[in-house]
């Protein structure tokens, strides 16, 4: 099984936007709530999503709006409550209350269809992500080389694997899994039609690509931009009252077009269909062809025989394509740039089926996103970053409430990504294809020798040179890679096999019969690999550093909030009592300013220690 770990994002802070109860005495808002009272309603609207409770908190739940009285702040619900929350607890926007999720066989997104048995999950924003288990699925790497002939492998995780037999990926090979003993696999090399090459130690292994997409689930029903059928002017106004004589042996079809994919046309009949059997097909254009999509049709009447379909008012339901385009057709199709169906029909239908209005029922969906594994807490979690680096510090805003740990999430992000760019090292794993190089002839005589962009490198997939005029690629054997990891380097030395277009000679001058005489070519070598340092495996040292840059980002925002951004006191005075705060609050001394300055100083020292050692690695040759 494979767990994704889908980040929840787009959400929307409002100021000062707290529950209230209208009972001064009243401290909860009951679940089973239809309503709640709003500080500071400006900003909601009705169909917004609202997440009450700290974002990440245990107890958050997203909520849609019915409506909003700004004056009374009374906020009416579509849906009630399911949580008691405390009066006072903050509210949030985000414009998505689900999710869907697909997968396929490439990193092609538009290629995945959607997870059936998951759709339109609930988002989780009592946390930072949304966890999927796909029982199907797996991700593993491999824990020692195999050839391109071999058929068994070691994984680890093995036990983590779906039921077999079940195909995996590796590199552009697909492998099928029929068999399992422990850690070792029983396989089928080159399945699909995929080429079998060698695989080195720690190339990652997994089932399936996968995608999502944020949905939003309030359905909006709209005429069409525009319904066209091959008779008498063709381009129908709206509400789109047409009769409708299909006849498929002429190719009469009606189309329906609309600027966003829509999920289910509704029929208003003013003349039902009568003449049987007439069964609707639903195509869609996917910039190539027309496609069937499976639709749910409310619109027939009988079955079999039987089957009339148009014979009641009614809708057709179904669920848009990922691979479905906006296009302009070719005539005599309807050539405005739409999202377009065709609807074709098995038999004739009664000459007088009429219609008297055609709408499209659409959701909100975010865009569809290549999902990535997330392995920045492989370095330093969250709870990592507070206990080591910020212990003993407040890390709350005004009211009490504990800042999101998306907030951390992403100081450590930033801080891991701008520490690689600093030092030119990877620390996040990351797989690395069809990376190109240049072809010299000093280096490639010394066995053909190349540093990579990239390093450490845990694995090289593939080593290949692509021909000027080639159409197709020279792959060598993966047992002639000799890597230095930490140097990002590799070396090309003939062991063992043989590629018949490929001459060895004398210091490894395995290509003189072709590039002889030449001694640069560009974008000949074409490499794919690992990068990155082994989960578990990152220094301390540069742990310490990531720690500390990753305290700059979330204390600089809380030092804001003590007294308020420059305030270095402030006095409260209330029916003759007064208090006096003092803070180190100010332009250059903000609330956590002594803790920051001793980072800053400490950081100073450690990075250009680093810089000169991993830096440094570039200047060894193996």
């Amino acid at each position: 099984m494979r767990t994704l770990k889908i980040p929840f994002s787009d959400i929307a802070y409002m100021e000062k936007t707290r529950l209230q109860h209208p009972d001064e005495d009243m401290l909860t808002i009951a679940n089973g709530s239809l309503s709640i009272y709003v500080r500071n309603p400006t900003g909601i609207s009705a169909n917004d999503f609202l997440v009450l409770e700290a974002f990440e908190s245990e107890d958050a739940e997203i909520v849609q709006v019915a409506s909003v009285d700004v004056q009374s702040h009374l906020v009416e619900l579509v849906n009630a409550t399911v949580i008691d929350h405390a009066v006072g607890v903050i509210i949030v926007k985000t414009p998505y209350d689900k999710l869907r999720i697909y997968k396929g066989t490439s990193n092609d997104v538009s290629t995945h269809t959607e997870i059936t048995s998951f759709p339109y999950e609930s988002l989780r924003p009592d946390n930072a992500y949304t966890y999927y288990t796909d029982t199907t699925g797996w991700l593993s790497s491999l824990t020692s080389d195999i050839t391109s002939s071999e058929e068994s492998m070691s994984a680890a995780n093995a036990a983590d694997c779906p039921d077999i037999p079940f195909t995996v990926f590796c590199g552009a090979e697909q492998i099928r899994v029929t068999a399992i003993s422990g850690n070792t696999l029983t396989i089928t090399r080159g399945y699909n039609s995929t080429t079998a090459v060698s695989h080195l130690t720690g190339a990652p292994i997994f089932s399936n690509y996968y995608s999502y997409a944020y949905h939003n689930s309030t359905s909006i029903t709209a005429y069409p931009q525009k319904v066209y059928y091959p008779t008498g002017t063709n381009s129908i106004a709206s509400p789109f009252a047409v009769t409708l004589p299909f006849n498929p042996i002429t190719t009469q079809y009606l189309y329906i077009g609309s600027t966003l994919p829509f999920e289910e046309i509704d029929f208003t009949m003013l003349v039902v269909n009568t003449t049987a059997p007439t069964i609707s097909t639903l195509k869609y254009w996917n910039g190539t062809a027309w496609t069937s999509v499976t639709i749910t049709d409310s619109t027939i009447v009988g079955t079999g025989a039987t089957a009339k379909t148009l014979g009641v008012t009614g809708s057709m339901t179904f669920t848009a394509p990922g691979d479905w385009i906006r296009a302009t057709l070719v005539a005599p199709a309807p050539t405005d740039n739409l999202y377009w169906t065709r609807l074709e029909m098995s038999g004739i239908l009664l000459a007088t089926t009429q219609t008297s209005a055609i709408t499209v029922t659409y959701t909100v969906n975010g865009n569809r996103v290549l999902y990535v594994d997330s392995n920045y807490d492989s370095i330093i979690t969250v709870t990592n970053l507070k206990n080591w680096f910020m212990f003993g510090l407040d890390l709350t805003d005004d009211d009490g409430y504990p800042f999101p740990n998306s907030m951390f999430e992403f100081a450590i992000r930033a801080a891991i990504r701008s520490l690689e760019k600093t030092l030119q090292v990877k620390l996040i794993q990351e797989q690395i294809i069809d990376e190109k190089h240049d072809y010299y002839m000093t280096e490639y005589k010394d066995f053909a020798f190349l540093q990579l962009n990239q390093y450490p490198i845990l694995s090289v997939e593939r080593v290949a040179i692509r021909y000027p005029t080639s159409t197709s690629d020279v792959v060598f054997p993966n047992e002639w890679i000799q890597m230095q990891k930490a140097h990002g380097q590799i070396h090309l030395i003939p062991t063992s096999g043989s590629i018949s277009n490929i001459l060895m000679g004398t210091g490894g001058d395995y290509l003189n019969f072709v590039w002889r005489g030449w001694t640069f070519m560009p974008n000949l070598w074409h490499i794919d690999y690992t990068a990155g340092f082994a989960t578990g495996t990152v220094p301390d040292d540069i742990i310490a550093v990531i720690g500390k840059m990753a305290c700059f980002y979330p204390l600089n925002i809380a030092g804001d909030l003590v007294g308020g951004i420059a305030i270095a006191s402030k006095s409260i005075g209330i029916d003759g009592l007064s208090q006096s705060i003092n803070t180190t609050s100010s332009p250059e001394n903000a609330g956590y300013s002594a803790r920051l300055r001793q980072y800053e100083r400490e950081l100073k020292e450690s990075i250009p220690k680093l810089i000169a050692y991993y830096k440094g690695i570039r200047m060894t040759t193996a």
